[in-house]
């Protein structure tokens, strides 16, 4: 469950926000910002177990985020969010994202996560703008796609504030890809990574290893010491 933020984490997401150029009410396309504001980051999609979200590698020169593609669009943008907050503000060089991991790090990441992606103050201007008193389905579909939000995060985060009941949480987690799509949404939020992009790259180190590599600029085992050098090993041998 993501819990209400405390302060620091707050502080965090609007620092954060601020020096992407963003407030504390719009959207974040994230792909598109972390690959512009973050160097030499690399993001990589893969199959892994269900309760595997992700994980993350940094060195003094590049950096990397795993991500499940068999999980839906909306909680692989939460596990990019997660990632960012071990890469800028973990003091570890390896992080991993397993849901069964209750650590006080692991909660600090997951509402950093939340926030990055809906802000506290999001959630309630939200609110007021669509004029929402209680919560239907149809303002959820509403809210979890204009901020491109997991629609599990997105109950916990209303449930923790107070905004919806147990009983309102458990209906409206059934059927949400139907649900979507019969209010005209697209519904790729809810959705695994399609095949095309089941194993996926983007970013800096991997694409520009194996362009050099293609253009014969660099042999296979420079190809291998270079990733071995930016990379653990055994991620890279797993891809």
């Amino acid at each position: 469950m993501v819990l209400k933020m405390d302060r620091m984490t707050q502080i965090k997401v609007v620092e954060l926000r601020k020096k992407w150029g963003f407030d504390c009410y719009t959207p974040i396309n994230l792909l598109q910002t972390v690959i512009d504001k973050i160097d030499n980051l690399t993001l990589i999609w893969m199959p892994l177990k269900e309760n595997f979200g992700g994980c993350c590698y940094k060195n003094e020169n590049n950096s990397l985020i795993l991500i499940n593609s068999n999980h839906s669009k909306g909680r692989q943008n939460f596990t990019i969010a997660h990632e960012i907050y071990h890469l800028l503000f973990d003091n570890e060089n390896f992080g991993m994202c397993d849901f069964k991991n209750k650590s006080k790090e692991e909660n600090f990441a997951n509402e950093f996560a939340s926030g990055l992606l809906m802000p506290e103050y999001a959630l309630y201007d939200f609110m007021s703008v669509n004029d929402i008193e209680k919560w239907s389905i149809d303002d959820i579909i509403k809210c979890e796609q204009y901020y491109q939000i997991s629609h599990n995060v997105l109950l916990d985060r209303l449930k923790s504030d107070g905004l919806i009941n147990d009983e309102e949480f458990k209906d409206f987690k059934k059927d949400i890809v139907k649900k979507a799509k019969l209010r005209g949404y697209d519904v790729d939020l809810y959705l695994k990574s399609d095949e095309n992009h089941e194993f996926f790259s983007l970013g800096k180190i991997i694409p520009l290893t194996e362009k050099c590599y293609i253009d014969e600029k660099i042999s296979k085992g420079k190809k291998r010491d270079i990733l071995s050098s930016v990379f653990r090993q055994d991620i890279i041998y797993n891809i």
